[in-house]
This record gives structure tokens, C-alpha cells and sequence, in this order.
């Protein structure tokens, strides 16, 4: 729609059903994007126990993360295979060291409530540490997986 303003100019002006299209539109992508929604995604992973440490091999747990575009809330990491009175198993946001550690000393059931552990695109979850048995190492969890664009949902 144009009006003829008194200088002689014209500006565009959007009709109301441009208007209501423009509306539409954006209400129809954001709808799409929450319906992405969120899901709970179980991991799992296991290491051979060799010379009492954990060596990774074939069934490596090593880079336990969201998929790129996602967030993880994680919500319970298991580790079977272990007894928190002789062995020593660390959690760390990355690659081991002392500024990474999230859980000094696992237990065999660690719970994160609320979103007490939450990963980023590219971010992710090592296990390491020493471990007296003989035979494999298993880690097992649960996390909630959102959307990144959805992170504020968190």
C-alpha cells in the first residue's frame, strides 16, 4: 500500500495482510522449533582395565557429549565394575586435569539434579582413574538433550 505524503514522496507501507502473513510465518517456524523439543538419550561405554588403569581400546567412553546443535542437562552416570573404597575413578568436563573435574571420586550411582551438569555443543565427559579389578570398566547414563536454540529452556 503507498501514500503520497505532502513533499511529494511516497513511502510503502505493509497492508494488513502482509502484516498477518509475516505474523504467520514466524509463528509457524517458532512452532517447528519447539516441537524439536526435548528427549532423554541414555550413554554407555566400556573400558578394559589393564595394569589398574582404564584403557580405552575399541569400547572407549572417552568423548561422551551432545551431538552438534544440542545441549545436554545430564541427569545419572553409573559405573559398574568398581568399588569406590579401593578404586579411584574421577569425572572431568574434558580432558583430565585438575581444572576439568567435576567428581573427584565417583561413586557407583552419581545423580545431577536439576541442571547441576550441563554440556554444551563440543563439550563432553571423560572418566579416568585407577581401578584394582580385573576385567572392564562399563559407564552408563541418562541426560536430557535439547535443541541448542531451545537452551534457555534449561
Amino acid at each position: 500500500m503507498k501514500f503520497k505524503i505532502q513533499a511529494g514522496g511516497e513511502i510503502d507501507v505493509a497492508t494488513r495482510s502482509e502484516v498477518r502473513e509475516e505474523i504467520e510465518a514466524v509463528k509457524t517456524s517458532w512452532f517447528a522449533e519447539v516441537a524439536k523439543g526435548d528427549r532423554f538419550v541414555r550413554f554407555a561405554g566400556a573400558a578394559d582395565i589393564v595394569a589398574g588403569t582404564i584403557d580405552f581400546g575399541e569400547y572407549s567412553y572417552e568423548y561422551i557429549g551432545p551431538r552438534e546443535g544440542f545441549v545436554w542437562s545430564v541427569k545419572r552416570i553409573a559405573v559398574t565394575v568398581y568399588d569406590p573404597a579401593t578404586d579411584d575413578l574421577a569425572l572431568y568436563g574434558g580432558s583430565p586435569s585438575s581444572s576439568t573435574v567435576i567428581i573427584p571420586h565417583m561413586d557407583t550411582l552419581n545423580l545431577f539434579p536439576g541442571n547441576e551438569l550441563v554440556l554444551y555443543p563440543g563439550e563432553h565427559l571423560y572418566v579416568g582413574g585407577m581401578v584394582t579389578g580385573p576385567g572392564r570398566v562399563w559407564i552408563t547414563g541418562q541426560a536430557r538433550e535439547i535443541p541448542l536454540s531451545l537452551a534457555w529452556r534449561l
